[in-house]
């Protein structure tokens, strides 16, 4: 029992070691600094919608049934159950933060770098939208980012057998708690392989990482299956069969799936500056003065 525990003692003091504790303070700085300007009205006011009366009363079985159960973990438990703006942006800050950390040092970026990586992380469409509309749910959600990223940390970092099982418990907890977050993991993935072709690395080692990633991300989508099943059976609900729910997804089947990622893509380029829903003049506009 005392080497296992000398020798996790051991790894634990390695690890703190090898963090880069400049560069962890220049994102920490730089994610206040971007969230506060950007979203620092949010923070400060308190803006409810009809899905906020999920933290107060007894409505936790929507997550339930949505597949999105380790909500019903996280406000009781993390940030408790109210939708105080301060403490929301308090929560996001660190979580935006510590994923920029995790991209940087994956992707090996300069400090200037990861401070653009972490204002361009705060100000993206999914964070932005979520403050503008579900506000009392953004740090859960950049949590599912961090999640994300996270993963793709312990497939790169940790030791093979490790590394994937640390991969599958935080791709698990961020489907858990927004299944629409694991695009961060699987961007960050392909960026790391774009980037090892780019540096030349040999066709079988870039291969190897690839399989790695489709094994890990494989591996975290059957834990968070399983678990979602053990959800319903002890609570006794079933998935919504609506527009935002699993059922329609999972009666799709892989091909159908796959055949719907480019067609995603191909329809975001199209309405990028053409007019769809709320993309109107005024939103074209915005959008070029952005990519500007």
């Amino acid at each position: 029992m005392m080497p296992l525990l000398q020798k996790s003692k051991t790894a634990a003091r390695d690890w703190l070691q090898g963090i880069d504790t400049a560069l962890l303070r220049t994102v920490a700085a730089a994610a206040a600094l971007c969230m506060l300007l950007a979203h620092g009205f949010a923070f400060t006011n308190l803006f409810p919608n009809h899905d906020s009366t999920v933290l107060v009363f007894d409505a936790q079985w929507t997550m339930y049934v949505l597949g999105r159960w380790a909500q019903n973990l996280y406000f009781p438990l993390v940030r408790g159950k109210i939708a105080a703006p301060w403490l929301i942006g308090a929560f996001s800050i660190v979580y935006l933060a510590l994923t920029s950390y995790c991209i940087t040092s994956l992707l090996h970026l300069k400090k200037w770098s990861a401070a653009l990586l972490t204002g361009l992380l705060g100000t993206c469409a999914s964070v932005t939208a979520q403050l503008a509309t579900y506000t009392y749910e953004t740090d859960a959600y950049l949590l599912a980012m961090l999640l994300a990223c996270a993963a793709v940390w312990c497939t790169e970092r940790l030791p093979r057998l490790w590394g994937y099982l640390g991969a599958a418990v935080c791709l698990c907890g961020c489907l858990a708690l927004y299944q629409s977050y694991i695009q961060f993991a699987v961007g960050l993935y392909l960026l790391l392989l774009l980037q090892r072709a780019l540096q030349g690395a040999e066709w079988r080692h870039w291969l190897r990482q690839g399989v790695c990633a489709l094994a890990a991300l494989a591996l975290g989508t059957a834990l968070y299956l399983v678990s979602l099943k053990v959800s319903l059976a002890v609570t006794g609900y079933r998935l919504a069969d609506t527009g935002n729910g699993l059922t329609q997804l999972l009666r799709l089947g892989p091909a159908a799936v796959l055949a719907g990622i480019p067609a995603t893509y191909g329809n975001f380029f199209k309405t990028l500056f053409g007019y769809s829903g709320w993309n109107d003049r005024g939103m074209r506009a915005a959008t070029a003065l952005l990519l500007c």
